[in-house]
């Protein structure tokens, strides 16, 4: 194999560490944002931490996350009593920069061209993808250094058994599917050499020796094999392929990062470095497939393909050197991966709508947009999530969506419509078609009163109101009233029977701030008078 071992010397990667590092640095501020999945995380870290367990709500082992790895570093940073948002982002950017350290020294000791060499750091340094998900609050850059760290580990001639055992272990725990990739990674060197099998089977072990304990203690502590949030999960059809596959292509048409590297890919199967860049573009091959059967994702930025942005970069160094050794004018070519960080792209607007993967009711947005959108939810879900811990009382609850921010900082018991927290939800999901990824099987807010839950939830939504309001019955409470209420019917029209079950509650919050909750009641005469009356005054 065209291996790391051979070429540059390694104390050439110190100039190629710095021309990744300085323009990813600049997209990484510029992107910085937290998704609301994150807090989910905190929450179940925090309450690590406290002693409660690896548990959303104390008492009740249900894994709800899919990253082991990951909500283990945080509770340890809670321990240490580090606030878990600024630590996401520090532990983030530590694996970031391990990885631009990883990636700058393998393509030091590519035997290419020094021109190529600095188009594949460029590649890294300019790639929305990476940048954004260096924050965002979830496991993302992590996952991305366990990856890239093993399979640097397998192709570099005399691999060290502690970091292979290292990276082989977070990457088999900071994903579920981690135990995939391991054997992806195995696969992809052993395919483009396989002089390496023996060595490569040797450095994995550790990986599935670690895998094998954490499905035992998985066993033990919640008596299942796989996360809750597998089950909770759409599963494998038609819609979902299609989702799939509008997900990738969109990803090559904006990402523009894995076009360029699809038009290099001939070139890099001629260089020097080929049989490098053959085992680098089956693992971003693996990751097009992942994405295709999972449906993607809704977050910002390809969160389900950015790991495969150091490949890319080795991919596309092999390929700007190509055969002759001439990389030319191509080698800017990686600097078009930051256009979508300024919300430019090459692609008409039209052609990007048809692409539309995510399935909002709201249409279309750009990856800019999707990350300034939770830059705008996150600060008032989380100003939502304190108020309620003001108001609440012991032993309220409140159904909600989108558990992560409004859980994490109100503490209080969570009825969850998608059921990651929740495996009786889970069990009783169904499919609603053209739901967002991920999201696509969830109960309605009312079924939580109906058998099999059969659950008395205090409120069914709330809503912060830039106003003070004393009153439910006041015009301006009603007004908020039937504004959340048509917006829960347009989210799903079996709520519509919420205006036999639920009426409206006030909670003033110093002069100028509210909360507007839907409460539960069993008078229905009292619910539908107070509907009728919210609804008609607001056409």
């Amino acid at each position: 194999m065209s291996s790391p071992a051979t070429g540059a010397s390694p104390g050439r990667a110190a100039p190629l560490f710095a021309a990744a590092l300085l323009p990813l640095a600049f997209l990484a501020w510029r992107l910085r944002f937290f998704v609301d999945d994150a807090f989910i995380a905190f929450r179940y870290a925090e309450n690590w931490a406290n002693g409660l367990g690896p548990v959303y709500h104390a008492g009740e082992l249900v894994e709800g996350f899919s990253d082991l790895a990951w909500v283990f570093l945080l509770s340890l940073a809670a321990r240490l009593g580090a606030p878990l948002d600024t630590s996401a982002h520090l532990l983030s950017a530590c694996c970031t920069l391990a990885t631009i350290a990883l990636a700058a020294d393998v393509l030091a000791r590519l035997p290419i061209s020094k021109v190529a060499r600095y188009g594949g750091a460029l590649t890294i340094g300019f790639s929305a993808d990476l940048a954004a998900w260096t924050t965002g609050g979830l496991e993302t850059a992590l996952f991305t250094l366990a990856l890239f760290g093993l399979w640097r580990e397998l192709t570099r001639e005399g691999g060290g058994a502690f970091l292979a055992t290292l990276f082989g272990a977070l990457l088999v725990t900071a994903r579920v599917e981690g135990v995939l990739w391991l054997f992806g990674v195995f696969a992809a060197v052993t395919i483009s050499d396989r002089a390496r099998w023996r060595d490569s089977l040797r450095l994995i072990v550790p990986g599935l020796v670690a895998f094998l304990f954490v499905e035992a203690w998985r066993l033990y502590t919640f008596g299942e094999w796989l996360p809750n949030t597998v089950h909770a999960k759409a599963g494998l059809d038609s819609e979902t392929l299609g989702r799939g596959l509008r997900y990738v292509a969109s990803w090559l048409v904006v990402s523009i990062i894995p076009l360029i590297a699809t038009a290099l890919s001939l070139r890099a199967l001629r260089s020097p470095a080929a049989k490098l860049a053959l085992s680098a573009g089956i693992l971003v091959d693996g990751g097009v497939l992942f994405a295709l059967l999972s449906g993607g994702d809704w977050m910002p930025f390809f969160r389900f393909l950015a790991p495969t942005v150091p490949f890319l970069a080795v991919l596309i160094a092999a390929g700007l050197h190509g055969k002759e050794g001439k990389a030319d004018w191509r080698w800017g070519l990686p600097l078009l991966g930051c256009l979508s960080a300024f919300g430019l792209h090459l692609l008409p607007l039209r052609a990007r709508v048809a692409l539309d993967f995510r399935g909002f009711r709201d249409g279309y947005e750009t990856e800019l947009g999707r990350l300034e959108k939770a830059r705008r939810n996150i600060p008032t879900w989380r100003w939502i999530g304190r108020a309620l811990k003001e108001h609440a009382r012991e032993g309220d609850s409140i159904v909600l969506g989108a558990i992560g921010a409004i859980g994490y900082e109100s503490g209080i018991r969570i009825h969850d419509r998608n059921g990651l927290i929740d495996p009786a939800v889970t069990r009783i999901a169904e499919r609603v078609r053209g739901r967002s990824a991920g999201h696509e099987r969830r109960v309605s807010r009312q079924r939580f009163l109906r058998p099999p839950l059969n659950r008395e939830p205090t409120w069914f939504g709330v809503r912060a109101v830039k106003r003070h309001l004393s009153s439910p019955d006041e015009f301006a409470a009603r007004e908020a009233a039937s504004l959340v209420m048509r917006n829960v019917i347009a989210s799903d029209a079996r709520d519509d029977a919420l205006r036999d079950s639920c009426i409206a509650e006030v909670a003033p919050l110093g002069d100028s701030d509210s909360l507007l909750l839907l409460r539960y009641t069993k008078d229905t005469a009292a619910a539908r008078a107070y509907w009728e009356r919210a609804l008609r005054d607001d056409p």
